[in-house]
């Protein structure tokens, strides 16, 4: 049987890194195979909130599909 987490929405940027850190201590409790992000996985797609998502993907046990949401996308600077 394979185990399937889903997550969304964790607005990495806007977010308490206490709930990121909770959400890494149950996905690594829960040990799925797959984990899949859905949502906003930043809050305004700067650079620095996907170098800080990154490292919070760095410690995932688990293989990781992510679907961006429209907070992704960057706020200035579009081109």
């Amino acid at each position: 049987m394979v185990r399937i987490l889903h997550a969304s929405d964790l607005h990495v940027g806007d977010c308490e890194p206490v709930l990121l850190e909770a959400l890494l201590d149950a996905v690594c409790a829960l040990a799925p195979d797959l984990l899949v992000l859905t949502g906003d996985l930043t809050d305004a797609g700067r650079k620095r909130q996907f170098a800080a998502l990154a490292d919070w993907l760095a410690g995932c046990p688990a293989l990781v599909v992510a679907c961006p949401g429209n907070h992704d996308l960057p706020v200035f600077y579009l081109a």
